[in-house]
């Protein structure tokens, strides 16, 4: 393993950053025809503003925060994106995050970063309906990328690139004159991959590029080498994917690329379900450090304790004494982990604002003029410096949980602020994007965002169980027909009071569903490969799976040593929703989906699918739906039934036995979760014998 440059190197960057200045930054730089900058010594002169014909109408808020984005943006572009002079058969792009030049000498001058680069495609595909160069210089950047791979992970992004005076050449961290190998960094990696996306939903793969296959090998490498398939935690970048555990590196993290809209975006376009197991993973260590603090306030970099436990760095562990504050890195948080909520509504997302928000207006007295760069991670100031990269991420969230005056003082302040050079203005960019409400997400949502309110469960009222009340239809916002239908566990074998598994064939046959979705756990197919729902799942799932029906789990429940779990409370309902959300978002428009469950989700989900702007569809004749060619004398079980059962058996009996024994200290809940889970064997053991009848 490499380690990274050194905390000299970046000092001294950051140092000719700040010295430069604004008026500096104006004269090293000037505009070519395509409005890239390109490097000169001379002064741009700027053209005598005409005087107005007439007054100008007033702006709204809406307007003058749209325009905002729009005049800043003309100037990050004309200051920040540069061509490759040095490649002549193709132009190449990227972002320069430093003026200094290289002159001769006999070390070569580091110029840019994979972090740059995907700020860059960010701002540039998100500002596509505004500039029409956005496509060419977006096409550019992607040839640069493909230029500079990692060495490690195939399709990553090596993490800088220096200028050795005839070319820029990866792998020079301390100044070397040769092309070498480069590794990556994890935000960079995870930035370029999601703007691919959104090059393929804006412009489609059809031309030069093709940007899903591109962004979906990126993606991979990314879960491949970029995560820590132990801790399911980001990794800081592809050289540290193999480090065993016990060394230094090992489950290391930075908070500053846990990006969470990203995750789900990633799970999206590749279907791999280990998304959102690093999406959950990461929610559990930011809460983790809510509750230990109560502050909202993340370090530099995280490193795991003798116990497993994420806690923050010692100083120096990779960059700076500062490596366990709120320093230069973790000042990104409010903007990767707030935004997600203002995209998804996610509760954790939500949790971590209304903290952070919470604390910064109590330290800074209601003031954000006040914030400065850098705090210890339980609310202590460290610095009495203000920088841009510090203010910018919190207009994200200024509109969640405080005041009209702090969010507007907030938004002058950002607006107003003098250049902050590359790492402030390109923060500040991408968060004016936010703040003009013109962030873009690669995928369409079947749903409008939904903010569910405590206590839906308990003013829902439940109905009658029969076919006639057990099936609903509805169309979501992508068109989609999804038919819900609830189930009664104990009662699926006996006909009079419920369907049986004949009816149940007969309704998939008859509505043909494109997809279904059962009541089972994902965690558990991860964990140990199993079905974990009641046995109507393990048949439905049985049944899918040998008739080429595409199958998506989407219950939720969680081992806890705090209760003793409600198997409908709003917890679960609402992360159930959210699964199927999620699932939906992945399927294409204008498909038909049979969700099951049991009878309480069923009800207790209508009112959420109505929250989410589904509308409700007549069936005519529900009963109808259950007839057909299969009756009970002629029913046959699927031929992997039994073994997916037998694995569900050794599920219970093995890991999931295991995952009480390590999360359950209480004696009262323990015995509870054991003997729900010895019942379950009992039951699944009759069903295997059953079966075998």
């Amino acid at each position: 393993m490499k380690k990274r440059i050194t905390a000299l190197t970046i000092a001294f960057v950051f140092i000719l950053t700040c010295l430069a200045g604004c008026a500096k930054e104006v004269t090293n730089a000037s505009v070519s025809e395509t409005g890239v900058a390109e490097e000169t010594s001379d002064v741009v002169e700027a053209e005598p503003t005409p005087e107005p014909t007439e007054e100008p109408a007033e702006l709204s808020k809406e307007e003058q925060i749209k325009q905002n984005m729009h005049e800043f943006y003309d100037m990050w572009k004309a200051g920040y994106i540069f061509k490759d002079d040095y490649v002549t058969d193709e132009d190449q792009y990227y972002v320069r995050y430093s003026r200094e030049e290289y002159k001769g000498t006999q070390f070569s001058v580091p110029v840019t970063v994979s972090e740059a680069h995907g700020y860059g495609m960010l701002i540039l595909a998100n500002l596509s309906d505004y500039d029409t160069e956005a496509h060419e210089l977006f096409d550019g950047m992607v040839r640069y990328y493909n230029a500079h791979r990692s060495s490690i992970g195939p399709n990553l992004m090596s993490w800088m690139q220096a200028d050795n005076g005839s070319a820029l050449i990866d792998g020079a961290d301390d100044g070397e004159m040769e092309d070498g190998d480069g590794d990556s960094a994890t935000d960079g990696d995870m930035d370029v991959a999601y703007a691919l996306l959104l090059a393929d939903k804006i412009w489609g793969s059809d031309g030069e590029f093709n940007y899903k296959e591109l962004a979906v090998n990126m993606i991979n490498d990314i879960m491949e080498y970029d995560v820590n398939h132990d801790t399911w935690m980001t990794n800081l970048g592809d050289w540290s994917y193999d480090a065993m555990l016990g060394e230094k590196y090992y489950g290391a993290t930075r908070p500053s690329d846990f990006i969470m809209t990203h995750m789900p975006a990633f799970y999206v376009a590749t279907g791999d379900e280990r998304w959102m197991k690093v999406y959950d993973s990461t929610y559990e260590v930011i809460e983790q450090f809510i509750d230990e603090y109560g502050t909202g306030i993340l370090p530099d970099f995280m490193v795991l304790d003798e116990n497993g436990k994420y806690v923050a760095a010692a100083p120096f562990f990779l960059e700076d004494s500062t490596d366990g504050q709120y320093a230069y890195n973790s000042c990104r948080t409010p903007w990767r982990i707030g935004l997600d909520y203002k995209l998804t509504g996610n509760e954790h997302s939500k949790h971590f604002i209304d903290t952070l928000n919470s604390t910064m207006m109590d330290i800074c007295l209601g003031n954000p003029n006040a914030i400065v760069a850098g705090y210890t991670i339980d609310g202590e100031k460290k610095s009495s410096e203000e920088e841009l990269c510090f203010t910018a991420p919190f207009l994200v969230i200024a509109d969640i949980g405080t005041t009209e005056e702090w969010e507007t003082k907030l938004r002058k302040k950002v607006v107003n602020r003098p250049r902050g050079g590359y790492y402030g203005d390109s923060i500040k960019m991408i968060c004016l994007i936010i703040d003009a409400d013109s962030y873009k997400v690669p995928y369409d949502s079947p749903s409008k965002k939904v903010d569910f309110e405590e206590g839906i469960n308990a003013s829902t009222t439940t109905g009658p169980i029969s076919k006639d009340n057990l099936v609903a239809s509805y169309t979501t916002l992508k068109n989609q027909t999804v038919y819900s239908i609830g189930t009664v566990h104990e009662d699926h074998l006996v006909r009079a009071k419920h369907y049986t598994f004949a009816d149940l064939e007969n309704f998939i046959r008859n509505i043909n569903p494109d997809y279904i979705f059962i009541e089972s756990r994902p965690e558990a197919k991860l964990a140990a490969d199993a079905i974990d729902g009641p046995i109507e799942m393990v048949f439905l799932y049985c049944y899918a799976q040998e008739n080429n029906i595409p199958v998506r789990l989407i219950d939720y429940w969680d081992i806890s040593d705090d209760t003793i779990p409600n198997s409908t409370d709003d917890l679960r309902d609402n992360e159930i929703f959210k699964r199927i959300n999620r699932c939906l978002t992945e399927i294409d428009d204008e498909t038909t989906i049979a969700v099951f469950y049991g009878t309480n989700h069923f009800y207790y989900q209508k009112p959420r699918f109505e929250s989410a702007g589904w509308s409700e569809n007549k069936i005519d004749n529900i009963p109808q739906l259950f007839d057909g060619d299969i009756e009970i004398n002629n029913f046959e079980y699927p031929e992997s039934m039994e073994n997916e059962l037998i694995k569900e058996l050794e599920y219970y009996s093995r890991e999931l036995k295991e995952e009480i024994r390590e999360k359950v200290k209480n004696k009262e809940i323990f015995e509870f979760y054991n003997n729900a889970s010895e019942q379950k064997i009992e039951a699944l053991q009759e069903y295997i014998n059953m079966i075998n009848k």
